[in-house]
């Protein structure tokens, strides 16, 4: 009985993702598809996600840590309202990130215009800037559920002894956070490393592999329907 549900669950592995897995590898990974994976292009576009991500995921994290605790902090009857202010914009596609920074920071944008700014914002620090947005209300989110399940008394202890804020979020708060922020850490660095919204609109000329691939397979598509025609 023991061994029973185990193996039902490898079967159902099997049929449901390593079989369908291995068929589409069949069919893709022919001489030309080796050929474009092991490309300079692949490899450039790799290490720029891996980039991206690496980075976006740690400011992400800094960022969202900084804010879950200062809100569980504030001892507020509008906690909720601002929380919902900082996690609505994980409702709106990437694209819409980065259409909003090229609307804000583009070249012909009314901030460049009104302050006469030469604002490049196409490349590695627009997709940073976006990937950030898209990816702080997740982490937000992640870090305040945490923390709003913590047990508090420790804190109005260290208050009572007179222990300064910022020690006690050195010496109480990290350490409980040091766990979860590792489970956080892996989701948006995931996040950011597979999404092409924001690297489509502001990634210029640094191609991340999720736009490389966008693009392969539009023109893969594009030259089936050609010859279906």
């Amino acid at each position: 009985m023991r061994l029973l549900i185990p193996s039902l669950f490898f079967i159902l592995a099997c049929v449901f993702f390593l079989f369908p897995l291995a068929s589409f590898l069949r069919e893709i990974l022919d001489e030309n598809s080796i050929q474009f994976l092991t490309s300079p292009q692949i490899r450039t576009a790799t290490v720029n996600s891996m980039m991206v991500s690496l980075v976006g995921a740690c400011l992400s994290l800094l960022v969202a840590v900084m804010a879950a605790s200062l809100l569980i902090r504030l001892k507020t009857k509008y906690q909720v309202i601002f929380a919902f202010l900082l996690t609505w914009p994980m409702l709106l596609p990437s694209l819409s990130h980065g259409m909003g920074l090229i609307i804000l920071f583009g070249n012909n944008s009314w901030i460049a215009r009104v302050l006469s700014l030469d604002i490049h914002i196409y490349g590695f620090f627009g997709i940073l800037m976006g990937s950030l947005l898209y990816a702080l209300p997740v982490g937000f989110l992640m870090i305040f559920d945490i923390l709003k399940y913590e047990d508090r008394t420790k804190y109005a202890a260290a208050e009572i002894l007179g222990i300064p804020k910022y020690s006690q979020f050195l010496r109480l708060e990290l350490p409980y956070l040091k766990k979860p922020l590792i489970g956080v850490f892996f989701a948006l660095f995931c996040l950011i490393l597979t999404d092409y919204g924001v690297p489509l609109m502001v990634g210029g000329r640094y191609q991340t592999l999720p736009v490389l691939m966008y693009t392969e397979t539009i023109g893969l598509l594009r030259n089936l329907c050609t010859k279906g025609g």
